[in-house]
């Protein structure tokens, strides 16, 4: 069962190994020290790390073959395997809840396996791509799967490096007393488009997207009437007076879709707090991946991205009075900090 497992696992995530290609196999024995071996052929791979591992060392293999006996991601050519980490410290030690969260994933691990202490996931792509072209890409989609599964207050580690090696079916984990077995809890043949995870993402769990792009603040006393417009103005309001369409609200954050759009989200509010997170490409003028606070908004929408018609319009709206005295103004600026304590 053991062997059988290793060489399931290894025929399903590593490509097919070119000439002059390998795949590395690493153990760390508490009295030998570490080991390393680079291998040729699957059988040959799950047999050394079976028998290091029984001999109690720690071990693992790499996920992606290496182009010469060499290590490190830049010696990784190509990869089909987006690999996630679900620790079972995410769920409070709840390992039901773990196995629940990955069993209703709507986007089905193709293959998982458990690891002793949690499980490890993984989305195989119909077809190899070359790293050298796609790895950033292939990285950011594997840590934004993780983090949809384990959920929006969960960070699970990321994994994506395309050096990565993990914990190979039918070897031992010894970090426990007794060690516990590594198995192969189910290897599936449903295969996946990078195309088609990116927008189930962008769909599902946009919450999940880098941190977006922001403008850097102008200098000068005006931001202080751009901050209290931040802070009272009703930015949702004036997105939907301009197509917008509000899908949904997860706690603070808001789930909009831009106009023309009849399914999915487009844009969060709330995810980082005060700032508009744009996904789509197609909602000018704005930015997909770019950030936007209240005022960017209102700039862009209600004054075609004229920030000093805004501004001006904003002042006459009262923002940035405080007793009757405008912020932005000065001296009135440092006598109005004094009396309120400060802005910002």
């Amino acid at each position: 069962m053991a062997v059988s497992d290793a060489l399931a696992y290894l025929a399903a995530v590593p490509p097919t190994l070119l000439p002059g290609e390998y795949l590395e196999v690493r153990a760390v024995h508490p009295l030998a020290g570490a080991k390393r071996a680079y291998c040729t052929t699957l059988p040959q791979t799950a047999a050394q790390a079976l028998a290091w591992s029984e001999g109690g060392a720690q071990t693992w293999v790499a996920i992606n073959p290496r182009a010469g006996r060499r290590s490190g991601d830049q010696a990784v050519p190509r990869s089909q395997a987006l690999a996630g980490d679900v620790d079972v410290k995410l769920f409070a030690g709840d390992v039901g809840a773990m196995h629940e969260a990955v069993e209703a994933f709507p986007l089905r691990p193709s293959l998982v396996v458990s690891s002793g202490s949690g499980l490890q996931v993984y989305w195989l792509l119909a077809a190899p791509v070359t790293l050298a072209e796609t790895g950033r890409r292939m990285r950011e989609i594997a840590y934004r799967l993780a983090r949809a599964l384990c959920g929006p207050e969960r960070r699970p580690d990321e994994i994506g490096n395309p050096e990565r090696l993990l914990r190979l079916p039918g070897t031992l984990n010894h970090k426990y007393r007794p060690a516990r077995r590594v198995e192969l809890l189910w290897d599936e043949p449903q295969r996946y488009q990078l195309e088609e995870l990116e927008h189930w993402l962008a769909e599902h769990a946009p919450w999940t997207a880098p941190e977006p792009a922001r403008a850097p603040a102008p200098p000068g006393p005006a931001s202080e009437a751009i901050r209290d417009f931040n802070r009272r103005f009703d930015v949702v309001d004036l997105l939907l007076r301009h197509g917008a369409t509000l899908v949904s609200r997860h706690g603070a954050v808001l789930h909009f879709r831009r106009p023309g759009k009849s399914e999915g989200v487009s844009a969060t509010l709330g995810h980082y707090p005060g700032v508009l997170h744009m996904f789509s490409s197609k909602w000018p003028p704005f930015e997909q991946g770019h950030g936007y606070d209240a005022f960017e908004v209102y700039s862009l929408l209600a004054y075609g991205g004229d920030r000093r018609a805004a501004y001006h319009a904003a002042v006459e709206l009262g923002y940035g009075m405080r007793f009757g005295l405008r912020v932005d103004s000065s001296p009135a600026c440092l006598a109005v900090r004094g009396l309120a304590g400060g802005y910002g």
